[in-house]
């Protein structure tokens, strides 16, 4: 699972506080989830997939639920 942020370094949503608790959670949840820097795109990508299920459980998790 790959997301994408938008490309534009200037855009209010790089100075949310929802992104910075986004973040730090991505970091904090290690195995399987990670940050790439691609062009002008940062990218989360979540491995591995291998059902829809995976992909909404793993999410969750980023969210705190499960």
């Amino acid at each position: 699972l790959v997301a994408s942020s938008i490309s534009n370094p200037q855009s209010p949503l790089y100075e949310t506080e929802a992104l910075t608790l986004l973040l730090h959670r991505i970091n904090a949840m290690g195995n399987g989830y990670r940050l790439v820097q691609k062009d002008d795109k940062l990218r989360l990508v979540i491995e591995p997939i291998l059902h829809i299920k995976d992909a909404y459980e793993k999410l969750q998790a980023l969210k705190g639920e499960r």
